[in-house]
């Protein structure tokens, strides 16, 4: 699998881990960020969660507006 960065340039860190956004060769989306607790997150959020899925959390300026 290859990915591209395509995190917003006022939003990329240079140094240690941070989040990101990358899109992959066939156009799916690759998110990095914390995975909150489980006792922190909504139940409506919860019970979107499937098998193998996690849910991630980012600082909105790190999606790609366009």
């Amino acid at each position: 699998m290859r990915a591209k960065e395509i995190t917003p340039k006022g939003a990329r860190c240079s140094l240690g881990p941070c989040p990101a956004v990358f899109q992959t060769e066939s156009g799916t989306l690759l998110i990095v960020g914390k995975v909150p607790a489980g006792s922190e997150l909504p139940r409506n959020v919860l019970r979107k969660l499937g098998p193998g899925e996690i849910v991630i959390e980012i600082p909105k300026n790190v999606l790609p507006t366009g």
